[in-house]
């Protein structure tokens, strides 16, 4: 039910302002119980997309990006909706900087992203898992600026914090630091060599590894074959 009215949202079906039918019509119209129609439309209020109105029902409201981002780094990790979207945001862009990285990236920019990869190591090698966390988000952070384009870089900014959080996740995951370290080696040396396509296979393989251990040792429910089918 989250995803049909999500998309009526989406779609423009149902603009700002309007109300959805009542809860007895969708209930009916879709042959489900009004718990499980509830459970959608607190998902989609919680998210700032209705507004649920006693006497009124249940209104359409203006999208407002800050809004909606600032409300998902306490739930994306609960969601398998909202998780799924956020893997599949996070291989465009990543998978499109990075190709961008190997066209532009200047002498300095590769240096500042292997300091990065050195202080990972470094981390890694002391059993500092809040050091390997910082210094993993900053090697991210610094392949998107070796792209060049402030564009892509303000679009990945606004996932920062969701990133930062699935990291934390991922980096638990018993194998995962050593594993991720191992990418980021990958990656920064087919950069070096410029060349585009490994790099942006190497981080398909990386997110995907990343994704997979994660939400098998979290016990999510996430259709990793369609995000991740090339």
């Amino acid at each position: 039910m989250y995803q049909i009215i999500y998309g009526w949202i989406a779609s423009g079906k149902y603009k700002p302002g309007d109300t959805l039918p009542s809860q007895d019509e969708l209930a009916k119209q879709f042959k489900v119980s009004r718990v499980t129609l509830r459970e959608a439309l607190f998902r989609l209020s919680a998210l700032g997309f209705v507004s649920l109105k006693q006497g009124v029902g249940t209104e359409i409201l203006p999208v407002d990006a800050s809004n909606f981002m600032s409300s998902l780094p306490g739930r994306f990790l609960k969601d398998p909706i909202i998780l799924s979207e956020f893997l599949e945001a996070r291989l465009i862009t990543e998978k499109s900087s990075i190709r961008l990285a190997v066209k532009k990236a200047t002498d300095e920019d590769l240096q500042r992203i292997e300091e990065a990869l050195n202080m990972q190591k470094q981390a890694m090698d002391n059993l500092d898992f809040e050091e390997f966390v910082k210094n993993d988000l900053a090697f991210h952070q610094q392949l998107v600026r070796a792209a060049h384009n402030s564009v892509l870089f303000k679009i990945l900014q606004t996932i920062w914090d969701l990133l930062d959080k699935f990291t934390r996740r991922a980096i638990s995951v018993p194998g995962n630091m050593e594993k991720g370290f191992a990418f980021h080696s990958s990656i920064l040396q087919a950069i070096k060599e410029r060349d585009a396509n490994k790099a942006a296979r190497i981080m398909h393989e990386h997110i995907k590894m990343a994704a997979e251990t994660t939400l098998e040792f979290r016990d999510k429910e996430v259709d990793l074959q369609v995000i991740f089918s090339d």
